[in-house]
Order: C-alpha cells, then sequence, then structure tokens
C-alpha cells in the first residue's frame, strides 16, 4: 500500500501531475502502469462553515475501474469527470457534487461554493442574485487557479497586499486568462 499527498483539487489534476512528473518518452509506459495499479484518489477541501464555526469536508473520490484505466492510458484525464459522474453507484463523486451537498444542508454559503467549483459557470446559474464575489483568494493566484484553494479570503482583506501580487493580477486581467463571467475582479 503506497498513499501519497498532492497540492491539487481534482483527481484528473492530481494524475496529470504524478504522470507529468517522468520525462516524455517514459510517459506511455507510466500511463500504463498507474493505470494498473491505482486503486483510487481522493481529494478533499476543508471549508468554513457558514455559522463561522470550524470547518466542513468537501471531497471528489475516483475509484479505479477498466474505463477510469482506459482514459489513464489514453491520456484523456480531462473526461474523467464524466467517467466520475457515470461511476457513482461505485462511490465516485466530483468536488461540485459535493459542494453542492453542503450548500444544500446549509453548510456553506455559495460564494465560497463558487470560489472551489471547477464548473464555475453551473454555480453562477444556480445561484445567480445570491453570489456577492470581489475577486480570487489572496493566500496566492496559484491557489485561485488551482481550483479556489486551501483558503478562500477576498481581495478586500485586511492582509497587506504585495506589490509583486498586485501586479501579477493585473498582469492576469490583462491576459484575459479567465472570462469576465468567472469574476469581477476589482482593479487596485
Amino acid at each position: 500500500l503506497v498513499l501519497g499527498t498532492l497540492h491539487t483539487s481534482t483527481a484528473a489534476r492530481t494524475l496529470d501531475r504524478l504522470l507529468d512528473v517522468f520525462p516524455i518518452d517514459q510517459q506511455a509506459q507510466i500511463r500504463t502502469m498507474v493505470s494498473e495499479s491505482l486503486r483510487g484518489i481522493v481529494c478533499q477541501q476543508l471549508i468554513p462553515r457558514k455559522d463561522g464555526h470550524g470547518r466542513v469536508l468537501a471531497l471528489e473520490v475516483l475509484v479505479n475501474n477498466p474505463a477510469v484505466g482506459n482514459l489513464i492510458r489514453e491520456a484523456k484525464t480531462f473526461m474523467l469527470p464524466g467517467v466520475m459522474q457515470t461511476g457513482k453507484k461505485l462511490g465516485m463523486r466530483l468536488m461540485d457534487d459535493s459542494l453542492q451537498e453542503l450548500l444544500n444542508q446549509n453548510l456553506s454559503t455559495p460564494e465560497e461554493a463558487y470560489r472551489r467549483a471547477e464548473n464555475k459557470k453551473a454555480f453562477a446559474a444556480a445561484f445567480a442574485g445570491q453570489l456577492q464575489l470581489t475577486g480570487p483568494s489572496t493566500s496566492c493566484l496559484g491557489c485561485w487557479w488551482n481550483g479556489g484553494g486551501a483558503t478562500s479570503t477576498s481581495w478586500k482583506a485586511s492582509r497587506p497586499r504585495s506589490a509583486g501580487m498586485v501586479k501579477s493580477c493585473r498582469r492576469i486581467a490583462a491576459s484575459r486568462r479567465f472570462t469576465s463571467g468567472d469574476l469581477d475582479i476589482e482593479r487596485v
């Protein structure tokens, strides 16, 4: 039994990160080995509770089966969410489903779920009028681009911002690496 931890937010990103460590000429062989030996992937995020007392767990679970193994071998990890949707009977679940469940149980806020969701358009549509977003996580922009990150403090937070972060935010905004439907970024 081998357990490992990676700072990724989805099962597909976990596999991609694991496989990208190897040289390109070895990746086909490594993909085959991983597709045969992998048993599962669990991605978890601790999300602040709506009542402000502690955190709740949101998780994504991937269980290896023939369809998952085939996608890994064929380098089609981007298709894993579809297989995970159909594999709910096997215990698979997407992070977005877990976030939706926390919202249904009134344990999380729509803003927090939106920030951590993979399919932001679906969350924005479902909670139109309820979302009050001001910007991505201040912990680091890498956390934002990795699916919401471990913390979720708006740009209006009281902690000081570095000039480098502000420049990075402006550079990303200028490059339009996000869609305007994702967030209304407050200019600094």
